[in-house]
C-alpha cells in the first residue's frame, strides 16, 4: 500500500504514513461491479485533480486486471473526442476526410507514442539499470497520463467550436502536461521502489 500524501511504500495494516505522518484511511477489500465502476470514475475525477497523487492511490483503487481495459476505454474515448474536434475544422475545408480514417490514425497514433514512451522507460530500469520494478506499475502511471490527455482533449474539442487556433495550443498544452505526468509518475515509481 502507498501513502496518498507522498506515496511512500508503507505496511497494509498502517494507520499513519511512517514518512509523512499522513492518517492512513483502512479500505474494505470486499467489492461488487458496481462499487468498482463507482471507483473508477471517482479515480478519473481525483487523476483530473491530481496526477501524481493518485498515481499511488490507483494500485488501491483499480484492479490490475482491468488496467488494460481502462486504457483501451479511455484510447477510444480521446480518439473520438480528437476525431470530432478534426472533423468540426474540417467542415469549413472543401476536403472531406472519412472519420474512421481520422479515428484510426489517432488510435494508431496514441497507442505508438505512449506505448513506445511506457515499454522504453520500463526495458531501460528493468533490463539497463536493474531494478526490480513491475510492469503494472508503469501501467498505472500511463492510464494517469492518458486520464489528463483526455481532460485536455474534452476541453480542446469544447474550444475547437470557437477558434480552431486556440484549440491547438490547448492540443500541445495537454501533449505537454501528459508528458510531465508520465515522467514524475515514471520518477516516482522508482524513487518508491529504492526505499
Amino acid at each position: 500500500m502507498f501513502c496518498p500524501n507522498c506515496g511512500s511504500n508503507i505496511s497494509n495494516d498502517s494507520t499513519f504514513c511512517p514518512n509523512c505522518g499522513t492518517k492512513i484511511e483502512q479500505k474494505i477489500n470486499s467489492k461488487d461491479n458496481s462499487d468498482s465502476s463507482k471507483d473508477f470514475f471517482k479515480t478519473i475525477g481525483k487523476c483530473i485533480k491530481n496526477p501524481l497523487t493518485e498515481i499511488s492511490n490507483l494500485k488501491e483503487t483499480l484492479s490490475d486486471n482491468n488496467n488494460y481495459i481502462y486504457l483501451g476505454i479511455i484510447t477510444l474515448i480521446i480518439s473520438i473526442m480528437l476525431t470530432i474536434s478534426l472533423k468540426l475544422f474540417n467542415s469549413s475545408i472543401t476536403i472531406s476526410i472519412p472519420f474512421y480514417e481520422i479515428f484510426l490514425s489517432y488510435i494508431i497514433n496514441l497507442v505508438i507514442f505512449y506505448g513506445i514512451i511506457l515499454f522504453l522507460v520500463f526495458a531501460i530500469y528493468k533490463f539497463i539499470f536493474k531494478e526490480e520494478i513491475k510492469l503494472q506499475d508503469f501501467l498505472r502511471v500511463l492510464l494517469s497520463a492518458l486520464i489528463v490527455r483526455g481532460t485536455f482533449v474534452l476541453i480542446q474539442t469544447i474550444i475547437s467550436i470557437i477558434s480552431f487556433k486556440f484549440s491547438i495550443i490547448i492540443f500541445i498544452v495537454g501533449l505537454m502536461t501528459s508528458i510531465l505526468v508520465l515522467y514524475s509518475g515514471f520518477k516516482k515509481i522508482v524513487k518508491n521502489y529504492n526505499k
